[in-house]
């Protein structure tokens, strides 16, 4: 990784705002299994618990997103290749925005110069 990552703070449930990797490399399985590395150490996590929330990300809002709870991730969240391609996101990496949907709802992060790939 050469470049910063694409972190969004997303609300959730209507409540708190929590730092979201935003990750197109993320891919989704629907079963418990070994993920590797996921807490950048290198070591192995067993995903076995799903949850869904709600999420308001700068007025993109959605209801019962699902996701895996692991514990000790670097990040609170990641939104991952599933999430970006349901919802039409479009990486804008060197103006550091995604473009979200048909509505073209529109973050902006002044953190961005890169994506992770």
């Amino acid at each position: 990784m050469d470049g910063e990552p694409f972190i969004a703070d997303v609300r959730v449930n209507g409540t708190d705002f929590v730092p979201s990797l935003v990750d197109y490399g993320c891919l989704c399985y629907g079963a418990p299994r070994i993920l590797e590395n996921a807490a950048g150490d290198g070591k192995e996590v067993k995903i076995d618990k799903i949850t869904y929330v709600s999420i308001d990300l700068d007025g993109h809002q959605q209801h019962r997103v699902f996701m895996y709870v692991i514990d000790d991730l670097n990040w609170d969240m990641i939104l991952g290749k599933r999430w970006m391609e349901d919802q039409d996101v479009h990486i804008h990496a060197k103006e550091g925005y995604l473009e979200i949907g048909s509505m073209e709802s529109k973050y902006e992060t002044d953190d961005v110069t890169s994506l992770l790939s």
